[in-house]
């Protein structure tokens, strides 16, 4: 504890919750998907992603994901 005379840093952390605060960047284009993250789970990849403009359903409208060595006109073709 600083005693008179010792110099002494005040550090503030706290929180705003505004709506005029909420990212304003552009909307994403629809039928996209934008992955949020990655983990590894009993061997496995886990791919949490967020979809735009369409609900991904089995059979249906859904996402593959390919690591970037699968060149793009392979992974766009892939069905």
């Amino acid at each position: 504890m600083p005693v008179q005379g010792d110099a002494t840093q005040w550090r503030w952390r706290f929180a705003v919750d505004s709506p005029y605060l909420a990212d304003a960047g552009p909307a994403a284009p629809p039928n996209t998907a934008q992955i949020t993250g990655i983990s590894v789970q009993d061997g496995r990849y886990i791919v949490d992603f967020a979809a735009y403009g369409f609900e991904p359903v089995m059979p249906g409208q859904h996402v593959h994901f390919f690591f970037n060595t699968v060149p793009l006109e392979t992974g766009r073709d892939a069905r």
